[in-house]
């Protein structure tokens, strides 16, 4: 009888950890992404603290941009000085700002996102409001084929739900 509730036991667990691992694994993205999610919730909270240095000795978010994180050596790992694929133009990347706030061809700086789910999003900075604020935009590369994507259609979700704690935050 102590053997039998044993197997019990121990095919309840099994059952349990193959449920377990068909969720973290499944399509709709769930716990595999949130690590990477978090990563970029961090480097952008990093970014809104340097952005506050920035802000204390011009008075204004006037002129903030790329330059700046990229003179500060901010995410030096991360940073890309010039596209070794040429300019990125609007109508290649979703969320990408209005043209009176960014450029479009845009050949300065960026920080690429990396990891599995983000393979393909830039982060670009501009001032906003006439320098009363400042705007970080998350874009991602638009593909003619979605098979083509690097992106898992689930991550951006993971990353609104991630990003969406931080109450300066706007979704886009």
């Amino acid at each position: 009888m102590l053997v039998g509730f044993i197997a019990v036991i121990v095919i309840l667990l099994v059952i349990v950890g193959f449920m377990s691992s068909d969720g973290t694994g499944s399509k709709d993205g769930g716990a595999r992404f949130i690590t990477e999610a978090k990563k970029i919730a961090a480097m952008m909270s990093h970014m809104e603290n340097e952005s506050q240095f920035y802000y204390a000795r011009v008075e204004s978010y006037a002129g903030i941009g790329m330059d700046y994180f990229e003179d500060v050596e901010f995410q030096k790992d991360l940073m890309v000085h010039t596209d070794p694929d040429g300019p990125m133009l609007k109508e290649d990347w979703e969320n990408w700002p209005d043209e009176t706030v960014f450029p479009s061809p845009y050949t300065g700086p960026y920080i690429e996102l990396r990891g599995p789910a983000a393979g393909e999003m830039r982060i670009i900075v501009a001032p906003l409001n006439n320098g009363q604020n400042m705007g970080i935009f998350i874009i991602k590369r638009i593909f003619d084929n979605p098979e083509d994507s690097a992106i898992d259609p689930a991550f951006p979700k993971v990353l609104e739900k991630v990003l969406s704690f931080d109450p300066d935050y706007i979704g886009g």
